[in-house]
């Protein structure tokens, strides 16, 4: 062999090896920026800008169009921010790249069924299955889209296997309740609603519909109780003061169903046609002190201070440890620029609440 032909080996076993370097060096450096750029994204979600994270999950894909995890994440991001066609587009991908990704077909299967298709929902739901038979939430949403399609049987299958796998979910037993009464089963349903305040007592609308179905199935006694505990957890629940008006206009309590009539007007924010309601119903009973703190309120509501004043103190005569009545005095007594009595009524609260606290 020739000292050129040794040479010309050399050479190109040397040019192999550099080749083979750059090569390892190009996947290596590209696999770094993709993880690089995935890490940012993920501080960047915690950090709540989701902007970054955006384009930062993007540039992470952009370096390895078969980062699963970047994939996932951006999926959900758009999903979240109901950024539909973006989500299907991008989880469309990940589908071929990963084609029993639970995540892609679980987040699919949402935003088909949150847009009215629900064969498509349910395609998707059945293929996050077979990848996951133990999830309570896809079991759930299952269950609701059947509900949707008028499927009750096996809606109603699937909700009692999401229970059997987490019993503790108050989203599942509220949407239980609610499928079982509206095909009537109201005894079951009550006994999920309880279950569903129970596991959140401050669950409003699981109060709401649980006197719902009280009311249906003729019990109005405990209605009522059930709709004043949904009104505890939120003032603004219109259905339910409906609802009481009726339960008082069938007992001939015409003072509660002015009180409550004129309730829903408020809500309805429909303040000044509410006024009239409040004052008749202190009329027929002047010891329901609710009107006249509801009547004390509209007045501040429309900058009536003075007949605020007169009704909330009204109230406070009327049942002398009611603390919210007191607080709303003091900012009436406060526009009023009446500063003797803003004191007073600052000393009452003081009392009122250590009475709470020492209890």
């Amino acid at each position: 062999m020739t000292f050129s032909s040794v040479t010309t080996q050399a050479f190109m076993v040397l040019r192999f090896l550099l080749v083979l370097a750059m090569s390892i060096c190009s996947f290596s450096c590209s696999e770094n920026t993709s993880k690089d750029s995935y890490i940012q994204a993920e501080r960047a979600t915690n950090d709540g800008d989701i902007a970054k994270a955006i384009s930062l999950y993007k540039s992470a894909i952009e370096a390895d169009n078969s980062f699963i995890e970047a994939y996932q994440k951006l999926g959900t991001i758009y999903y979240l921010q109901n950024s539909y066609e973006e989500a299907i587009t991008l989880l469309n991908s990940l589908l071929i790249i990963s084609p029993t990704n639970f995540d892609a077909h679980f987040i699919l299967g949402n935003i088909h069924s949150k847009s009215g298709k629900y064969t498509k929902a349910l395609y998707h739901y059945e293929q996050a299955l077979i990848t996951n038979p133990n999830d309570a939430k896809l079991y759930q949403n299952m269950a609701s889209a059947y509900v949707n399609v008028d499927n009750t049987q096996l809606a109603l299958n699937y909700y009692n296997k999401a229970l059997s796998i987490d019993s503790k979910d108050q989203e599942i037993h509220y949407d239980l309740a609610n499928t079982l009464a509206r095909k009537g089963n109201y005894s079951e349903a009550l006994q999920h609603y309880q279950s569903a305040v129970q596991l959140r007592p401050d669950y409003a609308e699981a109060w709401l519909f649980m006197g719902v179905t009280f009311y249906k199935s003729g019990n109005n006694a405990d209605a009522e109780r059930v709709f004043n505990m949904a009104i505890s957890f939120n003032p603004s629940m219109t259905l339910a003061y409906k609802y009481l008006a009726a339960i008082a206009k069938s007992k001939n309590d015409l003072a509660s169903y002015n009180n409550y009539t004129g309730m829903i007007l408020a809500a309805d924010k429909k303040t000044l046609e509410s006024i009239p309601y409040f004052l008749e119903a202190a009329k027929i009973n002047p010891s329901l002190y609710e009107a006249h703190f509801n009547a004390g309120l509209a007045y501040f509501a429309i900058n009536n201070s003075l007949d605020a004043a007169r009704y909330l103190e009204l109230c406070v005569k009327t049942k002398p440890d009611f603390l919210e009545a007191y607080k709303q005095l003091e900012n009436v007594y406060n526009k009023l620029g009446d500063s003797k009595k803003q004191e007073n009524i600052k000393t009452i609260i003081n009392s009122l609440e250590q009475n709470i606290v020492s209890k």
